[in-house]
């Protein structure tokens, strides 16, 4: 039998965490907007409205009934409920399907890469994906730098926006750098 008051804590719990992890994303937009503000090709008001709009409504698909209740049953799961792993899976396919700050999102059934795209939401997509590394690694540890360094070889991604993505992680690593070291100052 599922308590009611476990469950209305966990839930609880879960919609916190969504609530701190958007509030981190946004953190890690302002370190990377710092790290590339030399950048003009970034500083473009395309990119920046796009970024902004981004920021504010990343990951609000979590809320949908396709992803909450498997997403909160996975992480904070209530003693004694029933739970299908394969929801779980099901609504972490739908998630990064949705979701264009997941690399998963540019591969298709098939394995391929999608070759149809506008540029600049594709710009976008690679700094809000950064933005999601970042600001998971407030809570888990290291930065986005070291989590790309870690998971490289199953990252799917064509080499011309490898190369993007790693400039934008090298620019974050130099800023992270400088202000690691202005802090012990």
């Amino acid at each position: 039998m599922v308590s009611k008051t476990d469950l209305l804590q966990k839930t609880s719990e879960y919609m916190d965490y969504i609530s701190e992890h958007k509030k981190n994303i946004q953190k890690a937009w302002d370190e990377i907007r710092n790290a590339t503000i030399g950048i003009s090709l970034l500083q473009r008001p395309a990119i920046l409205d796009e970024m902004n709009w981004r920021i504010k409504n990343h990951d609000d698909s979590k809320f949908s009934e396709e992803e909450f209740v498997p997403y909160r049953q996975h992480f904070y799961p209530v003693d004694g409920e029933d739970v299908d792993p394969a929801a779980f899976d099901m609504a972490w396919r739908t998630h990064y399907r949705r979701n264009d700050h997941h690399w998963q999102y540019w591969v298709d059934e098939d394995g391929d890469f999608i070759s149809s795209y506008s540029v600049d939401n594709k710009i976008c997509a690679y700094l809000e994906m950064v933005c999601d590394w970042q600001a998971m690694s407030y809570v888990m540890g290291g930065n986005a730098v070291s989590y790309y360094e870690s998971n490289k070889s199953s990252i799917q991604i064509e080499a011309y926006w490898r190369e993007f993505l790693e400039e934008i992680l090298s620019l974050l690593s130099e800023y992270l750098a400088v202000k690691s070291e202005n802090a012990v100052v």
